[in-house]
């Protein structure tokens, strides 16, 4: 890792019930410059144990980019339009980032 710069850029990991809802709440973050970027990976399964009972759905998950300073507005965001009373969301920090890619998630979080 000696050749990539350490960085302030976080990913925030969440999962929706369906590539709609994660679609139309993802675009919503990147239009508000709270993220640069979100991949969406559709067509999991998740197994959990909620209320009791043992659950089976599927799920599409979602890994959104930005900087450590917009996690938390993000966090708060992203759980006021989530449609789980509950949701994953989970900061996760990096360790390193190729310059010109950090250089890109900064520029695309700056307010316009």
């Amino acid at each position: 890792m000696a050749d990539l710069p350490e960085t302030d850029l976080v990913i925030v990991y969440t999962t929706f019930p369906n590539d709609g809802v994660a679609k139309d709440i993802c675009k919503s973050l990147v239009e508000k410059r709270l993220a640069a970027c979100a991949n969406l990976f559709p067509s999991m399964t998740a197994i959990y144990e909620w209320q009791g009972k043992l659950e089976q759905d599927a799920e599409c998950a979602a890994f959104l980019k930005t900087k450590t300073s917009l996690a938390q507005s993000l966090s708060e965001t992203l759980k006021s339009a989530h449609p789980y009373d509950t949701p994953a969301i989970l900061v996760l920090p990096t360790q390193a980032a190729d310059a010109d890619y950090q250089g890109w998630v900064d520029r695309q979080t700056r307010s316009r």
